[in-house]
C-alpha cells in the first residue's frame, strides 16, 4: 500500500461509520500532512509526500478517526506515537487481508 492508487476510497471506522480518504493538493502549504474531518467523515492526506510519510499520514488520521468515534480520547502525541507502528505492520502485512 505505497502507491496513492493502493489506498482504499473509503475506510470503515466501526461497523457503521465509513470515512472517505481523499487525496488533496496544497495541505503541506498551509503546514499540514494530512487533517480528518470528525464532522464530513472525511480523511485528507497531501499529495506531495513520499510513499512512506502517505502510509505513516494515513495511519495518524486513521487513528484519529477511531480515537474520536470510539471515544478513546487519544492524545495527539499517542496517535503520533502509534503512526510508524501502524503503517509499519501495514506495509508488512497487508496481504493476508481480504479485500471486499
Amino acid at each position: 500500500m505505497r502507491r496513492q492508487k493502493d489506498f482504499p476510497r473509503f475506510v470503515k471506522i466501526t461497523p457503521r461509520i465509513s470515512y472517505s480518504v481523499k487525496f488533496k493538493r496544497g495541505l503541506e502549504n498551509r503546514g499540514y500532512m494530512g487533517l480528518c474531518f470528525y464532522d464530513k467523515k472525511e480523511i485528507w492526506i497531501s499529495m506531495g509526500l513520499s510513499a512512506k510519510d502517505r502510509l505513516s499520514t494515513f495511519c495518524h488520521e486513521v487513528a484519529h478517526s477511531v480515537s474520536h468515534e470510539y471515544g478513546l480520547d487519544l492524545s495527539h502525541q499517542t496517535i503520533y506515537d502509534l503512526e510508524g507502528p501502524l503503517a509499519f505492520f501495514l506495509s508488512r502485512n497487508t496481504a493476508w487481508i481480504h479485500r471486499t
